[in-house]
């Protein structure tokens, strides 16, 4: 059995590995499994990657040490913007797919931030920890609010999903074509991009779940910001570069927005200077969103790996698969 897959990994438990293991002996592989979070394993593994046929992990390094023999390179993050470089691949027939199985993980973030921020929980936070017994602060909720979604793949649709569930008003989403290609549609209506301008002022929240493209980079910027409803929320949980960090500052400094949610940002780790920390109404997490602590998420990537492995030894196109020149 010559067949390598080498497997690079930092969360997956003993058991998954197993699951790996097992699976890919059936189909006539064997893996060799290296935990990034014990010394000396990053090493090992990128020595093994020059014999493997299959490479599932998350390291550009990683993938630029395989050689001819590589095939298939499975990334077990959902964006793969590290990987639009085509000096990234050892050689030009590599496939690239994607581990898109974070949407429930972040559609939770994504509830958790708009419900802190519209009940006020920062703060309600101040108040008391000033032990204080405040309470009439306005508040918003989900519940019969707008909401537009910016991306309509597994990011946007669970997000829906989740907010349809507690019965918001309306939900859009908007993507390139104005139309839905998933299986279940949640929203109330898809738009295309080029109509974003004229429907940012009917949301009451702006939720941004777009990957790293050229036409993505600051959709939300000044002008943008402008069209947004007075008081409005705006979430980002897809790339730092959708956001000019500027303008939203001036933002929620000036209060036209009531508030944001910050997952990602255009530099990472975001430096302490950096005035966003002290923008008013906040809500700054450290690219946490979709965290693979979640065993729900851990299990559905090695199961999502698993699927694509066995169309692969079948010969049969791959669901994940991305093209990297356009960057989905």
């Amino acid at each position: 059995m010559d067949r390598l897959i080498v497997v690079h990994h930092e969360f997956f438990e003993p058991e998954l590995i197993g699951r790996i293991t097992e699976r890919a002996a059936e189909l006539g592989f064997r893996v060799l499994a290296f935990d990034g979070r014990v010394p000396g394993e990053k090493e090992k593994g990128r020595d093994a990657v020059k014999d493997a046929e299959i490479l599932y992990a998350f390291s550009p390094r990683m993938l630029r040490a395989g050689s001819e023999k590589l095939k298939w390179f499975c990334c077990m993050s959902a964006g793969v913007d590290l990987f639009t470089d085509p000096s990234v691949f050892p050689n030009p027939g590599v496939m690239l797919t994607n581990s898109n199985v974070y949407g429930p993980a972040i559609a939770e973030h994504v509830v958790m931030a708009l419900l802190m921020m519209m009940r006020k929980m920062n703060a309600y936070g101040e108040i008391v920890r000033e032990r204080k017994w405040t309470r009439n602060l306005p508040i918003d909720g989900i519940i019969e609010n707008s909401f537009l979604i910016v991306g309509t793949g597994n990011l946007g649709t669970n997000i829906a999903s989740r907010l349809k569930g507690m019965r918001a008003g309306r939900v859009i989403g908007v993507n390139r074509s104005g139309v839905f290609r998933g299986e279940e549609n949640p929203f109330d209506a898809i738009r295309p991009i080029g109509e974003l301008d004229g429907l940012l002022g009917e949301a009451g929240a702006v939720i941004l779940a777009v990957p790293k493209l050229g036409d993505t980079t600051r959709i939300i910027n000044a002008d943008t910001i402008a069209r947004m409803r007075d008081g409005a929320y705006l979430v980002n949980v897809g790339r730092g570069n959708a956001v000019d960090q500027a303008a939203l500052i001036e933002a929620l400094n000036g209060g036209k927005l009531a508030g944001a949610a910050l997952d990602v940002f255009e530099t990472e780790p975001v430096p302490p200077d950096d005035p966003i920390w002290d923008a008013k109404n906040i809500l700054i997490t450290p690219h946490v969103s979709g965290d693979t602590s979640l065993p729900y998420t851990r299990r559905a990537n090695v199961e999502r790996f698993l699927a694509d492995l066995e169309r692969y030894a079948k010969g049969e196109p791959l669901l994940g698969l991305v093209d990297p020149k356009r960057g989905y």
